[in-house]
């Protein structure tokens, strides 16, 4: 089925499988060893369904005639009771306007009639290939048989049988000595000539292919019916649970709206850290030009004081060569003035000597004064001192 069960809208895994096969494009083997595979008929029917949707219809009939008589049964849908030979899917595939409620690409008309050349009379046959299978001995290579080629029965010679698969059986014959076709369908041979239906049979053939039409499409309502109300049973319980989701999506953008927030705090910290880091950068580097810059001055400054220096050694040097030139002169003046200074000194000397002297007899004489003096008071009579009574 082209849709889960439960949606209109989600694909189901084999569809998904089918699409992604038409993203890869199959080349012409692979499409070969899907028609081919002898595994799960899911992938053949995969493949048949990639020849319908995807390729040409001028080669629907060369990939999809030699399966047209396969009677392997498988079943489609979920309902594992219902089975369906993968001759009558591809009856259906290639009769029908849609797949399930696909639309398929349409057929020209000359497709169309060229494929109901084989599938008008279907039934009979599958009837001729169960037949044929019970009398196997008769279809060996180099036998005479008859053939249904261009819409009409011609004699021909077995040249090949393939029996690889169980329930398909393949011939290759040679048509009038001339033609060779490969792949044919053992219900497409028979041992006799097959004489075309009357009118009346045509007839009735008519009407029962109609009825089993009606048989068909009345299925098909019933199965459209069952999924309309398998939809209409699970759209409350997907709505529930999209609901469930959306609160569920929320509260999961809520908490990463608030992360994103802390998020950007963090990014805005970390870029003020990041700016002050590269502002005490700028101040460090501004401090080392300035540094550099005093450093630079400081040694402008030394190298100016060492030629200052220089220069006043020079001419502290000049000045002592003038000055031994004129030492004797200044030699005299300089005996002259020590004597001076000798002659002053002594002067100065006797005179603090003489000072001291007289000062020594001065002092001298007072004591002799002071002695003399308390010798007298010590020889005269004391007075008493008498009160006044008054």
């Amino acid at each position: 089925e082209p849709f889960v069960p439960s949606s209109a809208s989600d694909p189901s895994n084999f569809f998904a499988c089918l699409y992604r096969l038409f993203v890869l494009r199959c080349t012409e083997e692979e499409l070969q060893i899907l028609l081919d595979h002898p595994d799960s008929p899911f992938i053949r029917v995969a493949g048949f369904l990639y020849v319908r949707f995807g390729l040409d219809p001028d080669c629907f009939w060369d990939y999809l005639g030699r399966n047209i008589l396969d009677e392997t049964e498988f079943s489609p849908t979920l309902d594992r009771k219902k089975k369906y030979s993968i001759s009558e899917f591809l009856e259906r595939l290639l009769t029908r306007d849609k797949f399930y409620d696909i639309k398929l690409p349409p057929l020209p008309r000359y497709v169309r009639d060229k494929i109901n050349v084989f599938l008008r009379d279907i039934e009979s046959h599958r009837d001729r290939q169960k037949k044929n299978k019970k009398r196997m001995d008769k279809f060996r290579p180099g036998s005479d048989a008859w053939v249904l080629f261009g819409g009409a029965w011609k004699k021909c010679v077995i040249q090949k049988i393939d029996d690889d698969y169980n329930e398909r059986i393949l011939c290759d014959v040679k048509i009038d000595g001339k033609i060779e076709k490969s792949d044919i369908p053992l219900g497409f041979v028979n041992t006799e000539k097959v004489e075309p239906k009357s009118r009346s049979r045509s007839r009735e053939g008519k009407e029962r292919e109609k009825e089993r039409e009606k048989e068909r499409e009345k299925e098909r309502e019933a199965e459209l019916e069952r999924r309309d109300a398998e939809r209409a049973r699970h759209r409350d319980r997907e709505s529930r649970e999209q609901d469930r989701g959306r609160d569920r999506e929320r509260r999961e953008e809520r908490v990463k709206d608030k992360d994103r927030k802390e998020d950007r705090k963090e990014d805005r910290r970390d870029d003020r850290r990041e700016d002050r880091r590269d502002d005490r950068k700028e101040d460090r580097k501004e401090d080392r030009k300035e540094d550099r810059k005093e450093d630079r001055r400081e040694e402008r400054k030394e190298e100016r004081r060492e030629k200052e220096d220089k220069e006043k050694d020079r001419k502290k040097k000049k000045s002592r060569r003038s000055e031994s030139r004129s030492r004797p002169r200044k030699a005299k003046e300089s005996r002259s003035r020590s004597k001076a200074k000798r002659s002053r000194s002594r002067s100065r000397v006797k005179k603090k000597k003489a000072r001291s002297v007289s000062k020594d007899r001065k002092s001298r004489s007072r004591g002799r004064r002071a002695k003399s003096s308390l010798s007298r008071s010590a020889s005269r009579p004391k007075k008493s001192k008498v009160r006044d009574s008054s």
